[in-house]
């Protein structure tokens, strides 16, 4: 009986060693899924921390551009506002008068144009109507 029980013990200390083999393996995939996890975990918060800078950045040039558009905007409002307006309506009569005095001038050189006979091909242009039916009719 002694070999007997000898048999189980070594049995049940190969078992008990075999368990604490798996145990090992297990840990160690266990620690190795957590180390990866923590790499991930940490490359995930250094890109939102880059990505965080970026949106800030942008945020800052976007508040900038911002600005000196209302500093332009503004410029423009006092220049606009600064502008005598009085001045302005004058320029605009005088530029009124100016187009009118073209017109008045240029209608008598239409209308002289008008006047002038026009010869087309070697033809009065300015001819009757039974002149051109006859035309029609007879040849030229």
């Amino acid at each position: 009986m002694d070999s007997a029980n000898q048999d189980d013990r070594l049995h049940r200390l190969q078992l008990l060693k075999d368990r604490l083999e798996n145990y090992k393996i297990k840990n160690e995939l266990i620690m190795k899924r957590e180390l990866e996890e923590e790499a991930k975990a940490l490359e995930r918060e250094k890109v939102k921390r880059e990505q965080e800078a970026r949106l800030e950045a942008e945020r800052k040039i976007l508040i900038e551009e911002l600005q000196k558009a209302k500093l332009q905007k503004a410029a423009a409002l006092s220049a606009m506002n600064q502008a005598p307006q009085p001045q302005t309506v004058l320029q605009l009569q005088l530029e009124l008068q100016q187009q009118l005095q073209r017109q008045q001038q240029q209608q008598p050189q239409q209308q002289q144009q008008q006047q002038q006979p026009l010869v087309s091909f070697g033809y009065p242009a300015a001819i009757t109507e039974k002149e051109a039916i006859n035309w029609l009719k007879h040849g030229f």
